[in-house]
Order: C-alpha cells, then sequence, then structure tokens
C-alpha cells in the first residue's frame, strides 16, 4: 500500500504502553478473522509509540469553579506543567509535527528516564502520603501541603527517601524535577482530592513503591522510615468497617468513605481478626508483607520493615480514631 504512515500513542500510565496496545490490537485481528492485508499493514504502516502524560488535571477548585459558573459542568482544569514523552525517531518526530509547537513534548527512543523519573517521584509520592493525609483529616493535595506535619512528611520521604534510589538521570536533575513536584503539589487552584488519588491503592502501591522499598534497603541497608509510615496508614486506611451491595467502607472520624480497591475484599477479611494491640497488629502486618500476590515480591524480606510498619500502625491507632 501506498498509504502514509499513521502514529498511535496510547497514555495509559502502564509499562510498554504501546507494545501492549499493539499486540492487543493484533489478538483482536486474529480473533475477529481479519484478511492478511490489514496485519501486512499494521506491520508496515502503522507505528504503536509508547508514551509517559505527566500532567495534573482534576476538576476545578471552588474559587475557579466561581468563575466558571456560565462554562459546562464538565470543565476540568490543568496545572501550567506538562510532559508527553513519546517514543521514536526522526520518522516519528517528522509526523508528528506538533512536537515542534513547544518544549512540553519530548521525542526519543528510549523515554525510560521520564517514566521512571515521574512514577517513583510523583505517583509514587502520592501514593506513600496520600492516606496518612486523608486519615489525618485533609481532602486535597494542596491542603496537605499547608500542614506543617504532612507538608514535611511528602518533601522528606520524596528528597530522602524515594530520590536517593533512581537508577538513572543525576542527583541534581532528579532533585530538581522533586523540587517541581513540590511546587506543583502547593498550587492552590489544583483541587487534587486524595480520594481520588486512593483509588486501585493496592495495585499503585506495588507498582510505584515496592520497588522502591527493595533499592531503598540494598543501598542504604536501612530501613526507609517514612516510607514505612505511609505504608501503616495505607494498611489502616484499608481497614473497612461494612459493606454495602459489594461496596466496601471505611470510617474516618465517625464518617464513611470508599475502599475503591481490587483488594478491598481481602483486606476486610485479615482485618476482622486484628486487636489493637502490638502482637496482633504485628502478625497482621507480617501477614500482608508475605502476600507475593499482592506485591509480586516478599515485603517480609526487608530487614525490619515490617516491624517498622507495626510500630507506625499502633501510633496512627492511636492517633486516628475512627
Amino acid at each position: 500500500s501506498n498509504s502514509a504512515k499513521l502514529v498511535v500513542i496510547p497514555t495509559e500510565l502502564v509499562p510498554d504502553n504501546g507494545k501492549q496496545l499493539r499486540n492487543v490490537v493484533l489478538q483482536v485481528s486474529t480473533h475477529n478473522k481479519l484478511e492478511k492485508e490489514f496485519a501486512q499493514w499494521l506491520s508496515e504502516k502503522v507505528l504503536f509509540c509508547g508514551s509517559l502524560v505527566d500532567r495534573i488535571v482534576t476538576r476545578p477548585s471552588e474559587m475557579v469553579r466561581a468563575s466558571l459558573a456560565a462554562f459546562n459542568s464538565l470543565t476540568i482544569q490543568t496545572e501550567p506543567y506538562k510532559l508527553w514523552a513519546i517514543e521514536g525517531g526522526e520518522e516519528v518526530r517528522r509526523i508528528l509535527s506538533f512536537s515542534a509547537a513547544g518544549d512540553g513534548v519530548i521525542i526519543e527512543e528510549n523515554i525510560d528516564y521520564y517514566r521512571e523519573r515521574k512514577i517513583r517521584l510523583l505517583n509514587g509520592t502520592h501514593s506513600i502520603s496520600v492516606c496518612l493525609g486523608f486519615l489525618l483529616g485533609f481532602e486535597t493535595v494542596y491542603e496537605c501541603m499547608q500542614d506543617k506535619e504532612m507538608s514535611t512528611f511528602i518533601e522528606n520521604v520524596m528528597l530522602n527517601e524515594i530520590e536517593p534510589t533512581l537508577s538513572s538521570g543525576t542527583r541534581n536533575e532528579n532533585r530538581q524535577f522533586g523540587l517541581n513536584v513540590l511546587d506543583r503539589f502547593r498550587n492552590p487552584y489544583t483541587a487534587h482530592r486524595l480520594l481520588s488519588i486512593t483509588l486501585q491503592a493496592t495495585a499503585k502501591m506495588k507498582m510505584r513503591n515496592v520497588p522502591t522499598l527493595f533499592r531503598y534497603a540494598q543501598r542504604f541497608h536501612d530501613v526507609p522510615d517514612l516510607l514505612a509510615k505511609g505504608f501503616a496508614a495505607y494498611l489502616l486506611f484499608m481497614k473497612a468497617t461494612h459493606v454495602e451491595n459489594a461496596n466496601y467502607f471505611g470510617l474516618r472520624r465517625g464518617e464513611p468513605y470508599p475502599i475503591q480497591d481490587d483488594q478491598a475484599s481481602y483486606f476486610y477479611e485479615v482485618w476482622k481478626s486484628v486487636q489493637p494491640v502490638r502482637e496482633s497488629l504485628q502478625t497482621f502486618v507480617w501477614k500482608v508483607c508475605q502476600n507475593t500476590s499482592l506485591w509480586g515480591e516478599d515485603l517480609a524480606q526487608l530487614p525490619k520493615f515490617a516491624e517498622r510498619v507495626s510500630e507506625h500502625l499502633k501510633q496512627l491507632l492511636d492517633k486516628v480514631k475512627s
């Protein structure tokens, strides 16, 4: 065929999203017994490019909604920062002519560095801090950054425990990116709700933070105390108190909140036998840490990690009363 080449760019936050989408299209093609010419066209003319989108998009904050009353209720809000990293060479750059319109689009043969940096520093920091912030009574990331205790936790866990474990980039580059992320978290116009970030918290913890835990242990031969505290808060957040129509809910200060997680039923059952005493909490934490079906790893192998998580969980239970 003399048709022009087509570039397809998935934006899902999953590894190798370009390759995965291409495989799905080929599987669907085979399942539907499409002609061999279609498979040939896919192979020769369609370029599936992996990509990474880095921009926080939310519903407008209250102060912004007040000035947008005349706009459609589906209006969204984005932060000024933007990055779209796309895997490709000169051919992709030529086809995607919009890449020359600004500095927010990066086209490189390998974008692993950008993905690693974003998933660990931005998403990983979100996942390790969101449950703690929510249990302490905050609703948005911005509110957390206005509180001394939470902002200190977020800054230190990112810059002192997560950033040193990055496997690529220079320390200066990564630290500057981290500082930029902290500024993004402080944006008062971005209403990034904590409960939205807790969606599928277990899967996010596995992808974003479990590798960091093992890298930290390997590099420093110590327990990352703040990561352990954030993990303990995640475990407490996953404590469902009741079920309605197969939906699980926890309690924060007497008010129910939804636990939107594929592992909600597992934690509902495992929490049932837990008593608010040190020995019972330690048994619970060890059981969860050793569940390789959750993490793909045995977290109990991390030196003293389970013990530290248990200590923080006991402290949080004493501090956060349902």
